[in-house]
């Protein structure tokens, strides 16, 4: 999905000079990393603040528990429970 925005003044870009009338199109976040870059670069340039960041953080469900809690994907939890179960039916006799 590209949003594409006009700009009104001569902006420096990557590719170079966006002059009057042109515009210029953005990707949009595709990762919970582009979400957090875009956040904290709109905190940076006084677009928002901090507190309007945690926000929107919070409401898309994004918490700090993403980037350090160990993700174990569902068929090896099962796998390991079923483990589990067996090897207590097997000790009980």
């Amino acid at each position: 999905m590209k949003n594409k925005t006009k700009k009104s003044l001569d902006i420096d870009t990557k590719e170079g000079t966006l002059t009057e009338g042109e515009v210029e199109t953005k990707q949009a976040a595709s990762s919970i990393r582009d979400i957090i870059k875009a956040l904290s670069a709109a905190v940076d340039n006084d677009q928002i603040t901090t507190r309007q960041a945690k926000d929107m953080r919070m409401n898309l469900g994004i918490h700090n528990s993403y980037f350090t809690k160990k993700r174990i994907p569902k068929a090896t939890r099962v796998a390991k429970r079923k483990a589990q179960r067996a090897a207590r039916k097997k000790n009980r006799g």
